[in-house]
């Protein structure tokens, strides 16, 4: 017999949800072993048990923080008459990867873009703009006319030029190293 912790529900042998869903109110609950029953004190100990230590860390881990972060610093570019801010560019530059990429799904230079990432093995963030209308906004925040858009390292870049690209990428290597 199995008592639900959440409506009180005792478990029949003729119910057919799984031995962990209460057949009531359709809650997960723990299984019982060896039909034990489970009295409301022990529902509660489950209920009440002690936090996860670890929780907080995790929740607070670095790409949390990050995502957390590069959210502030949209928030900042779009709030703020889709002019972006000294404080906001800044904000982009320090937290968000070496280089991103405005890009588009139907964009042939963007695919060229990305290719050329991938065979020189540059990591970078890609914000595609046929996916999200908050990039689609971002960028237009931040005065981009067009994809692909890149920022390397804060300073923007409306289409692609390799060379500009690599003196910049290279730039910001040095900079960061």
């Amino acid at each position: 017999m199995t008592l639900c912790p959440k409506c009180n529900y005792v478990r029949s042998a003729q119910d057919s949800n799984p031995e962990w869903q209460c057949p009531s109110c359709h809650v997960a609950y723990c299984k019982v072993t060896d039909q034990v029953a489970i009295n409301h004190s022990s529902a509660m100990d489950y209920v009440t048990s002690e936090p996860d230590p670890g929780l907080l860390r995790r929740l607070l881990s670095a790409p949390v923080l990050l995502l957390l972060v590069l959210g502030l610093a949209g928030y900042a570019y779009i709030s703020h008459s889709g002019k972006p801010t000294a404080q906001a560019q800044a904000l982009e530059a320090k937290v968000e990867a070496q280089v991103v990429l405005y890009s588009s799904l139907q964009c042939q230079n963007c695919r060229q873009v990305k290719e050329y990432f991938k065979a020189n093995r540059i990591v970078y963030t890609e914000y595609n703009v046929d996916e999200s209308i908050d990039y689609r906004r971002r960028l237009d925040a931040i005065g981009g006319k067009d994809v692909p858009t890149l920022f390397v390292k804060g300073e923007r870049m409306d289409g692609f030029d390799q060379v500009r690209f690599e003196q910049l990428y290279r730039s910001a290597l040095t900079i960061r190293g």
